[in-house]
């Protein structure tokens, strides 16, 4: 007769739910290494989407008669000799491109409204990966006839939205969902696809250009649809759980050898910058970055050297990633404020050609002024961060087994008389 609790043979053994628990942790890094590398992959693919529109003004503009060396485009110089007097020196023509940059901003205010009205993440991946391949096809169909000039612009422009929100999603996934101790590997490997992508994308273009069935149009389509396959892994693996465009920009006259030299500089940086991974914190990473593309960008406009601008667009990303893990680091309220950070980081970064348009105004239009006004910024913000870097060293500490205090098993024996 069983005087009350439950047949001890009904219950599990210690043994098996250990075991069930470690096949559950088994089970949630599976998925979550999944959810990682599928993120990785198709924010490799976002480098691919561009503005098929934009690229064909941007090729016109090249005049045939310049020399390009295949290394970087060469521009017509715009420095200006004091000591010549030109009255016949036309006005410097800025393009500010505001179908391209105004959807950027604007879909980063949508993302951030739709944060504070607690609206789920994952409906936002929804409408977002579902619309996109529509709204793709119909770029597809308006490019079929020669005169939708207006309607290519603005079906480019909101083609446009929908990418900027897929990478911002992309790296918003990253963050979340990758451990925090490992979690700046993976803003770097998410800096390294794009860097990988930029880089080829120009020989994908030049095929689309020779072949009109894999045009960029068609091309944006395919990489809409794949994005779409690749999300659905990531719903299920998620289990619909709470989880920039390319930030190298288009080389639009890189050949075959161009794109070798690019892939080169983009081995040859984060190989480098990896190898001190090993040696530094995240503020010291993120401040030898920093000042190594401070470096490479002063080379450049002193020398006039290509292989150095190369070197520093490369380094910006890798610079933006430990930028954002040391942001995260010092919020210590990642969960909160993730969506808010990456917003504005994104929101900065596409300020950034109208802030250079202002400073260029304001400076009397000349370039050369503008950009040691902008090299004299960096060069003291770098001092800076070099001062206040062990300020910024605030990552967690791993707790050691020889600096805790070993508990002590005790048995109690009792007897029953």
């Amino acid at each position: 007769m069983h005087h009350g609790g439950s047949d001890l043979r009904l219950r599990p053994s210690a043994s098996e739910g250990r075991e069930s628990d470690s096949d559950d942790v088994r089970c949630r890094s599976w998925c979550q290494q999944w959810v990682l590398h599928l993120t990785l992959v198709a924010l490799f693919l976002t480098s691919y989407g561009y503005d098929p529109y934009l690229r064909e003004q941007e090729l016109e503009q090249i005049a045939l008669e310049e020399d390009d060396d295949g290394v970087l485009l060469s521009v017509a110089s715009h420095y200006h000799d004091p000591e010549e007097d030109d009255p016949a020196e036309e006005e410097i023509e800025i393009h500010y491109h505001v179908l391209l940059y105004v959807p950027r901003l604007f879909v980063m205010v949508v993302l951030t409204i739709a944060h504070k009205l607690n609206v789920s993440i994952d409906l936002v991946q929804k409408v977002v990966h579902f619309s996109h391949p529509v709204i793709a096809l119909l770029y597809v169909l308006l490019h079929i006839p020669d005169y939708l000039s207006y309607e290519l612009r603005y079906i480019g422009c909101l083609s446009e939205l929908f990418w900027s929100a897929k990478v911002f999603l992309y790296v918003y996934q990253l963050v979340m969902w990758s451990p925090k101790a490992e979690r700046l590997y993976y803003l770097i490997a998410g800096a390294l696809a794009l860097s990988l992508g930029s880089a080829i994308h120009p020989s994908v273009a030049a095929l689309g250009a020779l072949y009109p069935a894999v045009s960029q149009y068609t091309l944006n389509l395919a990489i809409a649809l794949l994005h779409v396959g690749i999300y659905q892994p990531l719903l299920f693996l998620t289990d619909n759980s709470t989880l920039l465009r390319p930030f190298l920009p288009f080389l639009s006259s890189d050949d075959l050898f161009g794109v070798f030299w690019q892939l080169f500089y983009v081995a040859v940086v984060f190989s480098t910058l990896g190898i001190l991974l090993i040696y530094l914190r995240t503020a010291d990473l993120m401040v030898a970055s920093f000042g190594g593309q401070f470096l490479a960008g002063a080379l450049y406009f002193y020398l006039d050297e290509p292989i150095a601008a190369r070197f520093a667009l490369v380094m910006n990303t890798f610079t933006l990633a430990t930028g954002l893990e040391q942001l995260l680091t010092l919020t210590e309220s990642v969960n909160k404020a993730v969506t808010v950070a990456l917003a504005s980081i994104f929101t900065l970064i596409n300020l950034q050609p109208y802030a250079y348009f202002g400073l260029l105004l304001t400076l009397w239009s000349s370039p050369d002024i503008c950009i040691v006004v902008v090299l004299a910024f960096n060069g003291f913000f770098a001092l800076l961060l070099i001062v206040i870097r062990k300020w910024l060293n605030c990552e967690p500490v791993a707790h050691e087994c020889s600096s805790t205090v070993p508990k002590m098993f005790t048995t109690q024996i009792t007897t029953i008389t």
